[in-house]
Order: structure tokens, then C-alpha cells, then sequence
């Protein structure tokens, strides 16, 4: 009898339980398996490009109120240049005004591979843990985080796990048309003309990885960026280039913001397990820091571009000897990294920001020039009037202006 009551109960009383239905058991299991795919990132191999896209679509899905996944455009081969953005309200709102914009760039050369996984677990810390660190909860709060794990996919595939020193094509570390890609920007000492010339002009004759990046760069108002490089353990700063030009090495090319820079790199080598120790068994750098032309000279880097064509400051960063090191390494790199990853971030907000508006309107002004006395480098204010001037501490003299526009405030 209590048998047949119980049935009757369960089958006669429609609003028991709510209905559950196939499709609702399919969609819990993709989501279950959504989190785990996001957990099961290993620091013990790399990460090709096909698991990679996987994890960062499925990791994007699984998390949106965080992350964004999008494209800056693709290979040669036809491989996405995928970049997260990490924020909060990341697909949601639009990125607050005020919030300054950082950037990460791995894998620039194929065969420095270390660069790419460093990133690939800077992503996953914030995944797994930006919910209850509140380290990371402040960043996801005030920053908008970009990470691109691979500006150079097909040089990756290519290249081959163990190999220290590789330097050509068959190594990975040029794109598919052999050309170097830490070598196809704008040189402001080999094209000055290009600082006057138009968009379509300065993207001309370049490759199609240079192009996105270039696009993604002057048509956002990033303030910070590094990108990770191996064969070394040093963090290099602009220039990279000088007027006197090659062969020349060993003297220093200082940007106007040199201070910063050097302030900069110094975050970084730091906070590195011992990039600013010196012993590094490869080459060693006082502080773990260099001026890039100091180091060797180049024409056409990328951490150049990014300082004359627009507000961003970027530094090189060499994390290991070998370029592409055994997996079992990768665990120690992270060790290695990781509070400098973070420390480097936080960056970000050093300085003086602010926003441009009319006195009168009350309005943002867009396309301002922001000057700081006795620093020869000009920023220009946001599509929002935003502005963020990178600094190192003092006080200093800020000038807003913008022709034909009168009685200019600088808030």
C-alpha cells in the first residue's frame, strides 16, 4: 500500500517536480564538460593551435561575464589571431570610461614558445580564480585585460619542441612567407615619411599578421603592452632602432620616456623569479633590464611602432634561454612569471588620467593633445575625451589642447 501511495503521488500530482527535459540534460552535460575542458589546461605540453581555439571558444562560452574571445584577423594559413579580453561585463557593457586598456602578445616569433603558454595560464588563472582572488577581482574590476596567445600560429606548427636557437624558416620563427614579423613594422628611422602617411599607406606591403596587429593598435587607446619573446631573460625597451643604424651596437637609442620605460622594465624583472638577478645562464643584463638598441640594433620592431604610432608603451620581454624548451619546464616558467605577469598589469594605472571636456559644453573632446612639460612625447585623447599618461612619480605640468576648440578644461 505505501508503495502504490508513493506512485500515485508522483505521477498524479503535476507540479512536484519541474520538468526537466532531454534537451535540458544535453545542455547541463556540454556546460559540465565546458568546466572541465577550462580546468584541464597542462602545464606539462604545449598547446597547439587546434586545442587552443577549442579551450578559448569553449572558455569564452563558459564564462562571458568576464571574458570576450574575438579575432583580429588571420594568418596566412588561415589561423585566427584569437585575443581574449578579460573584464568585467566583458560581453555585457561596453568598457567604462576611465578603464584603461592593456595588451599581452605572445608567440611573435613561432619557435619562442614559452611566451604562448605563459599567457595561455595567465588566461586560466583568471577563469579559474578571478571569482575569489580579490587581486584578480580588482584587475577584472578597473582593467581591460587583452591577451593574444599567438600573433604567429603557423610558425608554431611548425616549429619544434627542444629546439633552443632556431632562427629561420624551418625553425618556425618567421610566418609563412619567411618574413620576420618583429621586423615588418614601421620604422620611424628607416620610413620617417610614414609618421605623416595615411592608414592604407603605413599597412601597405605588409603581412597579414602585421597588418591586423597594426590595425588593432591605432584604432584602439591602448596605454600598456608587453610582448613575450625567448632566447633570453631580459626585459628590453624602446628604441630598438637608431638614427646612426646598423651595424652599430651596444649604444643606447632613449625614447622621451625613458624613465618609464626603464621604470617599466624593472616592474617586471623584479617580480621574475631572477631576471633581475643577473644569473640567468644566458646572457646577463644589469637589473634584468635593457634599452633594446643597447642590446643589438633592429629596424621595423614592434615595441617601436607601438610608442610612435600611438599612446601605448611596450616593452620586450625574454623569458627563457631556450626558445622553445621542453614541456617539463613549463610548470617552472609559470612559477618563474606569473607575479610579474600580474605585478606588470597593475601597471597600468601608474600616472595621470583623466578626461578632456569642453568648459563650456561640458563635452568629451576626442582627438586631443595631451602634453606633459619637459617630456617630448605628445598622447592624444580617446573617441571618449579619456586619457592616460603613463608616468613615473612626480609632479608634473599637463597641457590639454585641440585646434579650434576654445576654453579647453583638463579634468
Amino acid at each position: 500500500m505505501a508503495v502504490g501511495f508513493l506512485l500515485i503521488f508522483l505521477f498524479g500530482t503535476s507540479l512536484a517536480f519541474p520538468r526537466f527535459s532531454f534537451d535540458d540534460y544535453l545542455e547541463a552535460v556540454a556546460r559540465s564538460r565546458q568546466a572541465r575542458r577550462i580546468e584541464e589546461i597542462s602545464k606539462a605540453r604545449y598547446t597547439h593551435f587546434d586545442d587552443m581555439e577549442e579551450w578559448m571558444k569553449e572558455a569564452a562560452e563558459s564564462r562571458p561575464d568576464i571574458v570576450r574571445l574575438y579575432s583580429i584577423g588571420k594568418s596566412l594559413q588561415g589561423r585566427d589571431l584569437w585575443v581574449f579580453e578579460f573584464r568585467n561585463g566583458a560581453t555585457t557593457e561596453p568598457r567604462p570610461i576611465g578603464m584603461p586598456m592593456m595588451k599581452y602578445i605572445g608567440n611573435m616569433h613561432g619557435n619562442e614558445a614559452v611566451g604562448k603558454e605563459m599567457l595561455i595560464y595567465l588566461s586560466h588563472l583568471f577563469l579559474t580564480e578571478g571569482d575569489s582572488d580579490p587581486r584578480l577581482q580588482k584587475i577584472l574590476n578597473t582593467t581591460s585585460l587583452h591577451i593574444m596567445p599567438t600573433m604567429n600560429p603557423d610558425g608554431f606548427e611548425r616549429a619544434k619542441e627542444g629546439d633552443c636557437w632556431g632562427g629561420d624558416f624551418a625553425s618556425g620563427r618567421t610566418n609563412q612567407n619567411t618574413v620576420d614579423l618583429n621586423r615588418n613594422f614601421p620604422d620611424q628611422f628607416r620610413e620617417p615619411h610614414l609618421k605623416r602617411a595615411t592608414l592604407k599607406e603605413i599597412l601597405r606591403g605588409r603581412q597579414p599578421e602585421t597588418k591586423a596587429v597594426i590595425e588593432w593598435v591605432v584604432k584602439n587607446p591602448f596605454v600598456l603592452s608587453a610582448n613575450l619573446h625567448g632566447g633570453a631573460v631580459v626585459a628590453s625597451y624602446p628604441f630598438d632602432n637608431s638614427k646612426a643604424g646598423f651595424p652599430i651596437t651596444g649604444a643606447n637609442s632613449p625614447s622621451p620616456d625613458d624613465s618609464v620605460f626603464r621604470m617599466l622594465a624593472k616592474t617586471y624583472s623584479k617580480n621574475h623569479a631572477f631576471m633581475s638577478d643577473g644569473i640567468t645562464g644566458c646572457e646577463q643584463f644589469p637589473d634584468g633590464i635593457t634599452n633594446g638598441a643597447s642590446w643589438y640594433q633592429l629596424a621595423g620592431g614592434m615595441q617601436d611602432f607601438n610608442y610612435v604610432y600611438s599612446n601605448c608603451l611596450e616593452l620586450t620581454l625574454e623569458l627563457s634561454c631556450c626558445k622553445y624548451p621542453p614541456a617539463e619546464k613549463l610548470a617552472q616558467e609559470w612559477e618563474n612569471n606569473r607575479e610579474a605577469l600580474l605585478k606588470y598589469i597593475e601597471a597600468v594605472h601608474n600616472g595621470v588620467k583623466g578626461v578632456v571636456i569642453d568648459a563650456i559644453t561640458e563635452k568629451p573632446i576626442p582627438g586631443a593633445q595631451i602634453s606633459i612639460l619637459g617630456i617630448g612625447k605628445d598622447i592624444i585623447s580617446s573617441s571618449r575625451g579619456e586619457y592616460w599618461r603613463l608616468t613615473v612619480p612626480g609632479k608634473y605640468s599637463v597641457v590639454a589642447k585641440k585646434k579650434r576648440v576654445s576654453n579647453i578644461a583638463n579634468n
